[in-house]
């Protein structure tokens, strides 16, 4: 069975002195499986399987390797007869069949079989949410069912092994009439749910809610101040404090905000606040750049979309969420 990416590697100049090869095997379940791996090499006359030396939680180890001029790295093998936990992915794609059909899959990581199913999609004109993965690992061969909280939603096949499909892996159909505002995916196995995700009306329609006009958008960034203080990143708060200078924030601003503030949370409380007390103009500039930095973030929050953003005195234009 495939542990790793199918991988080409050629050596242009020089010569090996060790090759680290990635695989996606949980080694703490099982202390022995460490001896269970193997390399498989592979060219036009055939292949050959070399034991390793040295197995890591994240790579093979293949030490001072001199590969022939055809005996192109392939793939990492294992031998069968023992329990095999993989880190695994779930990709949700919004196909153009009746409204609403979903494609979900779930697949090893396998960064080629990825770029495989991503490409499809593309040429099926399918467009992919993108969800957080399952934490944690998952079990080769057990039986997993996908379950959503919509009355009525068909979903097919009710049951399914997670088994590895290096080309053409199956999917799971969702067809959902009536799927409203947002709906709950959720993956179970025979231990309970082992993975879930909300999938919300902006995540899969191309039609927007109604419009209104919001006024009052120090009073949004007063909504979710508590919410936006636990959440935020320190990346995301660097990244605004940039975004922000020069046109809602001066130099001293944005330095007592940096300088009188060591905590990640603190920073963002004066950040907030410092960009709400300058009204509604500020508030909703410090909306777009959230916006555009953390996509996530601005989703928990419930923020109102931006569509336009005059460069007079009048308000900006926002789309309710």
């Amino acid at each position: 069975m495939p542990a790793g990416p199918l991988l080409d590697i050629t050596l242009t100049d020089g010569q090996f002195d060790e090759v680290y090869l990635p695989h996606w095997i949980c080694t703490a379940v099982d202390p022995t499986i460490f001896e269970k791996f193997a390399v498989l090499h592979s060219d036009n006359d055939g292949v050959s399987v070399e034991n390793v030396p040295e197995v890591t939680p994240s790579h093979v180890k293949l030490p001072h390797t001199d590969f022939s001029a055809r005996g192109v790295l392939t793939r990492i093998k294992r031998w069968a007869g023992f329990l095999v936990s993989l880190k695994c992915k779930v990709f949700i794609y919004k196909t153009k069949k009746a409204f609403l059909t979903l494609h979900v899959y779930l697949i090893p990581s396998d960064p080629a079989l990825e770029a495989e199913l991503q490409k499809k999609a593309e040429e099926k004109g399918y467009e992919r949410i993108e969800k957080p993965y399952p934490l944690g690992v998952l079990n080769m061969n057990d039986q997993f069912s996908l379950k959503t909280d919509v009355e009525g939603a068909a979903i097919c096949p009710k049951h399914f092994q997670l088994i590895y499909e290096s080309w053409d892996p199956n999917y799971i159909e969702v067809f959902i009439q009536q799927p409203g505002n947002e709906f709950t995916l959720s993956l179970e196995n025979a231990t309970g749910t082992v993975w879930s995700c909300e999938i919300r009306q902006f995540d899969y329609s191309s039609q927007r809610p109604f419009m209104r006009v919001v006024t009052e958008y120090d009073v949004e960034l007063l909504r979710v101040r508590s919410r936006f203080v636990e959440r935020v990143s320190e990346e995301v708060i660097n990244q605004l404090l940039d975004d922000l200078s020069d046109t809602t924030l001066n130099d001293g601003e944005r330095e007592a905000i940096i300088e009188g503030n060591v905590t990640r949370a603190d920073r963002a409380r004066a950040l907030i606040d410092t960009i709400r007390k300058k009204g509604s103009k500020a508030s909703a500039m410090m909306i777009v750049h959230l916006q555009r930095r953390d996509r996530t973030l601005y989703a928990q929050l419930r923020l109102p979309l931006v569509i336009s953003f005059p460069s007079s005195g009048e308000a900006p234009s926002f789309l309710d969420m």
